[in-house]
C-alpha cells in the first residue's frame, strides 16, 4: 500500500493513498454517498444478531483492514477502527450496520 509523500519547506507528510477509501466505498455499495457530522447507530455492545454470510464477512474484514491502515495516519479513525476490529473475528449483521 504505497503512501503519498509530500515535502514542504518546514517538513514532510506521509499520507495514505485515497484509492483505498474508494475501494471500501465500492465494497460497501456506497459510491456517491456524502459524509455526515456525527454518524451513529443505536446498537448495543451486546450484539445478538445473526452472523454475516461468508461473502459479507469477507467484505467486512477487507473494509476493517483498510480502516486499520488509514488509522495510522488519521487519529480521528483510531476509535472507530478499534470498535470495528473487535467484531472482525465473527462479524454480525449489526456490526456491519455500525
Amino acid at each position: 500500500m504505497k503512501c503519498i509523500r509530500k515535502v514542504y519547506p518546514d517538513g514532510r507528510a506521509i499520507l495514505p493513498n485515497p484509492k483505498h477509501v474508494e475501494k471500501a466505498k465500492v465494497l460497501l455499495g456506497m459510491e456517491g454517498c456524502q459524509s455526515v457530522g456525527t454518524p451513529h447507530t443505536d446498537i448495543l455492545d451486546e450484539d445478538e444478531s445473526e452472523e454475516l454470510a461468508v461473502a459479507d464477512g469477507e467484505i467486512y474484514k477487507k473494509v476493517n483492514g483498510i480502516l486499520q491502515f488509514h488509522s495510522k495516519y488519521r487519529t480521528d479513525l483510531q476509535f472507530p477502527a478499534k470498535v470495528i476490529g473487535r467484531r472482525a473475528r465473527c462479524p454480525t449483521v449489526n456490526a456491519m450496520l455500525q
